[in-house]
C-alpha cells in the first residue's frame, strides 16, 4: 500500500492500476540491471495485456501527443535489431522508484 501512495504522490491523478504495475515492472528490471522490452514484459506480466502500449506513453518524455507524460522511462533501440526497444528508468524515474522503496521501508 505504501508503494502505491508514494507513486500516487509523484504521478498525475489519472494514473491507472495497470500503468502503476507497468512502472513497477520497468523499475524492477531497470534497478536489477536487467534489459527488458515490451515483449518480455508481456510474457512475464500477462495481466498488463495490451495496455502496455498505452502505459508506455504515460511514462516517456512529454511530447505533443502526450504533454502530461512523466519522463520516467526511456526507450533505447537495440543496435542489432532496430525492432527491439529496451525500457529503462531515467534519472527522475530512478528517483521515484527510490522514493517508493523508501516508503515501503517506512522511511
Amino acid at each position: 500500500m505504501r508503494a502505491s501512495v508514494a507513486l500516487a504522490a509523484e504521478s498525475h491523478d489519472k494514473m491507472t492500476v495497470r500503468q502503476a504495475l507497468f512502472f513497477y515492472a520497468v523499475a524492477y528490471h531497470s534497478l536489477m540491471g536487467q534489459s527488458v522490452n515490451i515483449a518480455r514484459l508481456r510474457e512475464i506480466y500477462s495481466p498488463l495485456g495490451r495496455s502496455i502500449e498505452k502505459s508506455i506513453s504515460q511514462f516517456l518524455e512529454p511530447d505533443e501527443a502526450h504533454p502530461d507524460a512523466l519522463g520516467w522511462v526511456v526507450q533505447t533501440t537495440d543496435p542489432h535489431d532496430r525492432r527491439v526497444k529496451y525500457l529503462s528508468l531515467t534519472t527522475e524515474g530512478r528517483d521515484v522508484a527510490t522514493a517508493i522503496i523508501e516508503a515501503m521501508r517506512g522511511r
